[in-house]
């Protein structure tokens, strides 16, 4: 198989774009739960298309950084059940 150096250099430049997206990801006072999570689903999406997927752990750990101030309480909880989860899933996995 051969590939442009051209086409990879476009795919590192969408990338690259599309990793800052999801680096500088914010949920915007006003915005709505259905676009915050049609903006973040389109910028994930497009990293998994061009090969470069992350790990669902960390989109839920970035959507939390991401929640502004008024989301405080809704932040907490998320990251309580979260954290139980785990805890779960590790007590789960303990020889007895």
């Amino acid at each position: 198989m051969v590939t442009h150096d051209g086409t990879l250099q476009v795919k590192r430049a969408k990338i690259d774009l599309l990793r800052s997206q999801y680096e500088n990801f914010i949920v915007h006072e006003n915005e709505s739960i259905d676009d915050m999570v049609a903006n973040f689903t389109k910028i994930t999406n497009g990293l998994i298309f061009l090969g470069d997927a992350i790990d669902n752990d960390q989109k839920v750990q970035k959507v939390i950084r991401a929640l502004s101030p008024s989301w405080g309480s809704q932040s907490y909880y998320i990251k309580r059940v979260k954290r139980q989860r785990r805890d779960g899933a590790h007590r789960s996995h303990r020889q007895p």
